[in-house]
């Protein structure tokens, strides 16, 4: 799933949500609400339309999940971030590198 920390986006953009999502050490995640049509930009003129769903207390402010990653396949990891193939290369930069996020340094 794609999943916003709730309390981003003002709750006038807030809809209702039957999802329930569960944390990767198999913690419920608290899920009551989604936005529609939520565009997220990188500074390379690449947009990526989605419908994340709202997760209180979220550990970080943006997850993008299999909805992102099926949209952009294929790409290519590199430590900064991922390398898009599209009418031009498009590079997404992580927050930090990629070994640090996995505990591999």
């Amino acid at each position: 799933m794609n999943c916003i920390q709730e309390g981003i986006f003002p709750t006038q953009y807030y809809e209702k949500s039957a999802s329930r999502l569960t944390g990767a050490g198999g913690t419920k995640l608290i899920v009551n609400y989604k936005v529609s049509d939520v565009h997220i930009c990188n500074d390379q003129d690449y947009c990526y339309k989605t419908h994340p769903i709202l997760v209180k207390d979220l550990s970080s402010p943006l997850i993008l999940g299999t909805p992102f990653i099926t949209k952009v396949y294929p790409f290519m990891v590199h430590d900064n971030g991922l390398k898009l193939k599209f009418e031009k290369n498009v590079v997404l930069i992580f927050l930090m590198p990629f070994g640090i996020q996995n505990n591999i340094l």
